[in-house]
């Protein structure tokens, strides 16, 4: 991972994108990622590549009964991040462990917790994700200078290194990489029909600003 990357809660997807049985691939932090939903709707999110020859786990790898199945030569992985089983070897090598990340599934969205170095003690939430439950206005990938600009143009409180809110709706800026992020507009469910339109309208409008 960048080590220029804040420590801190990040949108990671819209909990409904994430469904069970199935590998979902994700690039953030300058890091490929893959999601799973297990048989328990428990979502979990690792590095997507086998620690064996370094497959990509999202690229022709199966969910098969809460097993990551490698693609290559089949190595299976729990939802743990643990390696089970492997085909054709009885041992099973220390180092066949997938680096498992703290997600948690809030109100619609799913969040990760971006630290570099990892962490001792799960760090809290922010307020706003466990006070409101919000809904997708939009989301698009721009890159991190326009993205700046947007979020200056919002009376927006700052709870997190990608996160802003203000009482009503929720930006959520997870990078991609140095250039790019992904921006995620949400409203809080309480949130009247035209104060919705008129954010994204605004946000629409400086999208198109931005452009001329």
């Amino acid at each position: 991972m960048h080590i220029d990357y804040d420590t801190g809660w990040y949108c990671f997807a819209p909990a409904n994108n994430i469904t069970k049985g199935k590998i979902h691939s994700f690039n953030y932090f300058d890091t490929a990622f893959v999601c799973v939903r297990d048989s328990k709707n428990i979502v979990n999110v690792f590095d997507a590549y086998c620690p064996h020859m370094g497959a990509h786990l999202g690229v022709g790898g199966k969910m098969i009964a809460d097993q990551i199945v490698c693609p290559f030569h089949g190595w299976q992985y729990n939802t743990a991040g643990d390696c089970v089983a492997i085909p054709y070897c009885d041992a099973i090598p220390k180092r066949a462990k997938l680096r498992r990340f703290l997600v948690r599934e809030i109100n619609s969205f799913i969040y990760i917790y971006y630290h570099r170095e990892g962490i001792n003690a799960e760090p809290d939430l922010p307020t706003a994700l466990t006070e409101y439950q919000f809904n997708l206005v939009d989301s698009l990938h721009l890159p991190t200078q326009r993205a700046q600009k947007i979020i200056a143009s919002y009376d927006f409180q700052s709870c997190g290194p990608g996160l802003w809110f203000n009482q009503a709706m929720l930006l959520a800026v997870t990078p991609i990489n140095n250039e790019t992020v992904q921006l995620t507009l949400s409203a809080a469910q309480k949130t009247n029909f035209l104060s919705t339109y008129l954010h994204k309208r605004k946000l629409q409008q400086l999208l198109n600003k931005d452009c001329a």
